[in-house]
């Protein structure tokens, strides 16, 4: 709970408390968004009150996006990213891309994380952007979330426009980082929704679009 515990400095209970209705919530959201439960039905699955929840959460808004901040760092938590920094610029970001976002995000066992983004991500496409938690998340979660990754591919693109083995210019890397993440991340969340029966389906959909901005690129 060290993650949401760093924000909140919370005593020990309390912490695993907050634990308790932020992995009910998950298991609810990950199988069938956020749109169909209230405050109330996810007190009822915690086995507490609502006035209890209050203490902790007095917006659904505020639980959704803890949720995402605790279930999405702890997914990279336990996928970390790693360059070699042997390869190439080209041969890094392939490797990246691949080992990475098509074979640890699209596998099965991650299958449930990448559904839970996937609803998120639609979410938060419909929240109210005024609204304190969302500004909290897009300010602070966020920026958090994805540093590794956008670092993770600035690294690999800058490699590549100084060794030569990528079509690209340095004042054109901070564009391609936001292309490869934000394309990358919006083609997987809609995979993710529409729960595609067979898997060599999303599968071909990501591999053939990384494919794509390799073949862009290599030089």
């Amino acid at each position: 709970m060290d993650l949401l515990n760093d924000i909140y400095k919370e005593s020990p209970t309390k912490s695993k408390s907050r634990l308790n209705i932020i992995n009910n919530a998950y298991d609810l959201f990950s199988k069938q968004g956020f749109d169909l439960f209230s405050l109330s039905d996810i007190a009822d699955m915690c086995g507490i009150t609502i006035r209890n929840l209050y203490r902790y959460y007095s917006s659904k808004e505020a639980l959704i996006t803890d949720v995402a901040y605790y279930h999405i760092s702890s997914f990279n938590i336990n996928n970390p990213i790693t360059l070699d920094n042997k390869l190439s610029g080209y041969e890094q970001l392939k490797d990246l891309l691949q080992r990475h976002i098509e074979n640890k995000l699209l596998s099965d066992e991650n299958n449930t994380e990448i559904t839970f983004i996937g609803y998120f991500d639609v979410y938060m496409t419909k929240s109210n952007l005024e609204h304190e938690a969302i500004k909290n998340y897009i300010n602070f979660y966020a920026p958090r979330l994805k540093e590794k990754l956008l670092e993770s591919i600035n690294q690999s693109l800058v490699k590549g426009v100084e060794d030569n083995t990528l079509n690209l210019k340095m004042s054109e890397v901070d564009c391609y980082v936001g292309y490869i993440y934000h394309s990358l991340m919006s083609l997987m969340s809609r995979i993710a929704v529409k729960r595609y029966e067979i898997n060599i389906q999303k599968h071909d959909l990501i591999q053939k679009h990384i494919e794509i901005i390799l073949d862009h690129l290599k030089k």
